[in-house]
């Protein structure tokens, strides 16, 4: 199995948005260095626990829902149909000894825990910060229920990789570019790699909370 990541754009497997699309440079420059300046603050604060936040889709209140905001914008451009109420949004800062995420799929956790109901957000995304060295640290999805290759997605500052979050087995190689079947734990480097994954919703969230500035 090759695990030659893709960097050339007009390679890129595309089976409609909702399966897989990548987009470079998405954000303008401007918010995306207040964005990356935000996540840095909000990851280091968080001390390796990951919070989720729901953004209503109204007037954002700070960087990552601007960003949210002109993302889900961009979206709804490319899919006009697409039932989205609100877009559910964390940061995942991990120290490079870490990296590596197992396969799974996105649903509302909260309402499955509560009530045994499977729901899934209408579209995911990862928003990257800084780049993959090798194959360490990829994001890695299945295109399908019957494929048997995942495609292997480098990481760049402000790509956009949009998927159905929901319905494809998704995750991230190891520090060597494997696949994990749990996280990784290994001696700290001190040296993080930051993502902010962001899911949109036909419906709120079950744990809805939304993002609150920290007090002065």
């Amino acid at each position: 199995m090759s695990k030659k990541p893709i960097n050339d754009s007009s390679a890129w497997t595309r089976v409609g948005v909702h399966t897989l699309s990548v987009f470079d440079q998405v954000l303008p420059e401007s918010l995306f260095e207040e964005l990356r300046e935000f996540v840095q603050e909000e990851g280091a604060r968080q001390s390796g626990r990951v919070q989720t936040y729901w953004h209503p889709l109204t007037t954002p209140i700070c960087a990552a829902e601007q960003a949210v905001t002109v993302l889900t914008e961009k979206i709804q451009s490319l899919i006009p149909s697409l039932p989205i109420v609100g877009a559910e949004w964390w940061v995942q800062h991990r120290d490079l000894a870490e990296l590596g995420h197992p396969l799974h799929l996105d649903v509302d956790d909260q309402l499955y825990l509560d009530q045994g109901v499977l729901r899934r957000p209408t579209i995911g995304s990862v928003l990257y910060f800084d780049r993959s060295e090798d194959l360490g640290g990829n994001f890695i999805v299945y295109s399908s229920s019957a494929a048997r290759t995942p495609i292997y997605v480098p990481s760049e500052p402000n790509r956009l990789v949009v998927f159905a979050s929901g319905h494809l087995l998704h995750g991230v190689t190891d520090s060597q570019g494997n696949i994990v079947e749990e996280r990784p734990h290994g001696e700290q480097k001190k040296k993080f790699r930051i993502s902010m994954p962001i899911n949109w919703w036909d419906a709120e969230t079950a744990n809805a909370k939304r993002y609150q500035l920290p007090k002065e």
